[in-house]
């Protein structure tokens, strides 16, 4: 079997526009996430 590198399977699979919509929709999620941790940080 050969060795497929993320990237290019991601690419593959982000030309699905369901998917590519529902990936999108998190990753803005997960930015939103990162930005109210780091946000508590410097609360701390």
């Amino acid at each position: 079997m050969p060795t497929v590198k993320f990237d290019d399977y991601l690419e593959k699979r982000l030309q699905n526009p369901e998917l590519r919509s529902n990936f999108e929709a998190e990753s803005l999620r997960l930015e939103s996430a990162v930005a109210l941790l780091k946000a508590r940080e410097v609360l701390v």
